[in-house]
């Protein structure tokens, strides 16, 4: 294995971790210990959300004999990270908790956020209700830029609001897709409970029958060259559940300013991305049971 990435040290180009999937006692033990932690964590703002967080506590862990989904806050609300000192808004029989559930994504998040400093610039794609986005807004400062790219309209909303609620001021929403080309118009699949999204453009993609659709601008990343600065460091996230090759394809130009890169990426979908991206960074590659996360720092010959 590679080194952690703290400091100037990094990965060798291909620093492979492997996680295998869990049993199902192993996922009952991480489902409690998850509750646990949101409550040892996240502060309800008013009694609807406290209740909404105790029942769905209750119900979840039983539930996840039948169910293995993300776990599902039955009333929404706003919450409060005292940590963080930072407000959410959460949407009722969504996965929203989860998603704004800090310290879920460990590694991960370390390499983002810890990545920040004043006056970075942060390109947040599948900016989701804003996690990431809210984060990094408050560590880039006044003098650093997050744009953040979610084009569902109503998880636009709520980012919206929770950017909102932090009182943040340089947050530039882009409620578009991000894809290989600017001004197409192509249909998204929103399932009915989580946020979980495909794309589908020119090749159709099989889709849940409980899945509704929305159609939505594109954007190609290059389109946002002209609001980054000139030597600041930009990092840049991509999450958009399989449609990255697409979304790497209208990033050609912005990636010569990117100096670090996240995708979380479809096991199909590893080896076409890294033969993108492997000439200009180094990538350590962490494998989960249902997708693969890329780590990458741009490549500094010495």
């Amino acid at each position: 294995m590679g080194k952690n990435g703290k400091g100037d040290c990094f990965y060798p180009k291909r620093d492979i971790m492997i996680l295998k999937k869990n049993s199902l006692i192993d996922g009952l033990l991480y489902r409690l210990l998850y509750w646990l932690h949101v409550l040892k964590n996240i502060r309800p703002a008013d009694w609807r959300i406290a209740l909404g967080i105790f029942l769905s506590m209750l119900l979840d862990i039983p539930l996840y004999f039948f169910f293995r989904n993300n776990p599902l806050i039955l009333l929404g609300g706003k919450i409060f990270i005292p940590k963080d000192n930072l407000y959410f808004y959460i949407r009722s029989r969504t996965d929203d908790l989860y998603f704004v559930t800090p310290r879920r994504e460990g590694i991960i998040e370390d390499f983002i956020l810890n990545s920040l400093q004043q006056g970075d610039v942060f390109i947040d794609v599948g900016a989701n209700i804003g996690y990431y986005s809210v984060h990094a807004a408050r560590r880039v400062g006044k003098t650093g830029k997050v744009i953040a790219v979610e084009p569902i309209p109503d998880t636009v909303n709520i980012l919206k609001m929770n950017v909102f609620l932090n009182k943040l001021e340089n947050v530039e929403i882009v409620d578009k897709a991000a894809w290989n080309s600017s001004g197409k118009r192509i249909n998204i699949s929103v399932p009915s409970i989580g946020c979980d999204l495909r794309f589908f453009g020119s090749s159709s993609q099989s889709t849940s029958l409980r899945n509704n659709y929305a159609s939505v601008n594109t954007i190609a990343l290059d389109d946002l060259k002209p609001a980054l600065g000139v030597n600041q460091h930009v990092i840049l996230k991509i999450d958009v559940e399989g449609s990255e090759k697409e979304v790497l394809r209208g990033a050609a130009s912005i990636l010569n300013n990117i100096s670090l890169l996240y995708v979380e990426c479809q096991k199909d979908n590893v080896n076409s991305i890294l033969m993108q991206i492997e000439k200009s960074f180094l990538c350590r590659i962490i494998e989960v049971p249902h997708c693969v996360h890329l780590l990458c720092r741009k490549y500094s010959r010495q």
